[in-house]
């Protein structure tokens, strides 16, 4: 691994310490469908971002928001 991906996985894991079980599972299932091919790298930062904002604004998520169809 170079010293620039060693940077970025640490910024990662320094930034999923932070999320909350809820955030967690909007991350995970968010990267999930993009693994699956069923949400692009975009979809991915607009969904995942949205929910995020929604649920820290205190609207409910639910689990049809995270099926990412």
């Amino acid at each position: 691994m170079t010293a620039a991906q060693n940077e970025m996985e640490a910024k990662l894991l320094d930034a999923l310490s932070k999320l909350d079980e809820v955030e967690l599972v909007i991350f995970s299932q968010g990267a999930k469908a993009m693994k699956e091919g069923r949400l692009s790298t975009d979809g991915f930062e607009d969904r995942v971002i949205g929910l995020l904002k929604r649920y820290r604004a205190g609207e409910d998520v639910t689990l049809g928001d995270l099926s990412f169809a």
